[in-house]
């Protein structure tokens, strides 16, 4: 009974107080500039109105102006300047305003880290009702981390543009249509054991031009969900497989040549999705990890045949089409509005073959790639 009892409080809890703030709806708070230790006043002011701005925005309070706050409190000889770091003193302050809740607290520089640690107290019960203790490398990302600690679910999503390159390396496994080879018609009559051979091409080695959007959509602090979508334009592209036929007596210059190769590669289009986690952050530079799921769409095309004295006779020809699907990690660096990335990928690649004969197989690659990102609409 006693298990049931606290699960039930907890869902009544998630249910009717999702986001932990609703208790401060409608009601009148007012913000005390935070008190300085370290900084500069200049510093706790810019940190106390983005908490004022953070609260408009995200709950549905009243929150007392600035200017309206002063001078109240200056007709009561309260001066703003007279910083609170008591509750006692908070609790007056708050009295003085006709706040149901007041929030004060201090504002501090350690080892090149600002902190800033303020509290919500009722005014007429002078109890705690909410605490906040958040750190950064600098004043932008310590407002940043404000915003999205006193509500998360409001932080705007916003876009990311990156473009780069990646080496793609796949392993096709063709049908046996396109690897087996017939002796050339004009060595019929030329008395070679086992004519033709087999070219078994395992390695298509490719480099590709990414452009990528992706919307970042994040969830707390360090947390985001995230979709996108990529195009891959192929640029070089190196796979062929190539060995004079087996027991062929004659000299290589006069010999039949057999070969299989990928003849071209279209652009490939991939969506994905995922999360990203910040696994630091200082004043300059922010590291994240994002594990992701891609689907893609490929075609390429590949052929086999005779070199004969150094021209290719084309002997059978293939679309190779389908979907892939991917497993990706993405590490990158930079700051919140650009930063590079390193991308690995592992490939499974479904592809369909022209003629029924061929079949379909699976293919699969290996992929590392450097992107760099801009976002935009982050605020």
């Amino acid at each position: 009974m006693k298990q049931f009892a606290i699960l039930t409080t907890v869902i009544m809890l998630l249910v009717f107080n999702p986001s932990g703030f609703a208790a401060f709806d409608g009601k009148n708070l007012a913000v005390l500039d935070l008190k300085p230790l370290d900084v500069t006043v200049a510093q706790s002011e810019m940190i106390s109105e983005s908490i004022r701005s953070s609260i408009v925005t995200c709950w549905e309070s009243n929150v007392v102006e600035r200017k309206k706050m002063n001078l109240i409190l200056s007709e009561e000889g309260f001066q703003l300047t007279d910083f609170c770091d008591q509750s006692s003193c908070a609790v007056k302050a708050g009295k003085l305003l006709a706040a149901d809740m007041i929030v004060y607290g201090t504002l501090t520089k350690t080892e090149g880290a600002y902190n800033a640690i303020f509290f919500i107290v009722d005014v007429e019960s002078g109890r705690y009702r909410q605490s906040f203790d958040i750190n950064a490398k600098s004043i932008s990302k310590l407002k940043d981390f404000i915003r999205y600690d006193i509500c998360p679910e409001k932080v705007e999503s916003y876009w990311n543009f990156s473009i780069g390159g990646s080496y793609i390396c796949i392993d096709p496994n063709l049908p046996r249509d396109l690897v087996n080879h017939q002796v050339h018609p004009d060595d019929v009559n030329i008395p070679i054991p086992e004519p033709g051979g087999t070219t078994a091409l395992d390695k298509v080695e490719t480099v590709m031009l990414n452009l990528g959007i992706e919307y970042i959509m994040p969830r707390s602090r360090n947390f985001s969900w995230l979709v996108g979508y990529t195009i891959k334009i192929p640029g070089s592209t190196d796979g062929r497989e190539e060995k004079q036929c087996p027991n062929d007596p004659r000299p290589p210059e006069q010999g039949s040549f057999v070969y299989t190769e990928i003849e071209s590669m279209q652009p490939a289009h991939e969506i994905h999705g995922g999360v990203s986690y910040k696994v630091s952050s200082d004043k300059s530079t922010t590291v994240t990890i994002s594990p992701r799921l891609a689907l893609g769409y490929w075609e390429m095309q590949f052929e086999k045949g005779w070199d004969r004295f150094g021209a290719d006779e084309i002997s059978l020809k293939s679309d190779a089409k389908g979907f892939s699907f991917s497993p990706q990690i993405v590490l990158s660096a930079g700051s919140d509005f650009m930063n590079g990335s390193l991308l690995i990928a592992y490939r499974y690649m479904s592809l369909d073959y022209d003629y029924s004969e061929l079949g379909s197989e699976v293919a699969q690659s290996w992929e590392a790639g450097l992107n760099i990102a801009f976002s935009f609409g982050r605020k």
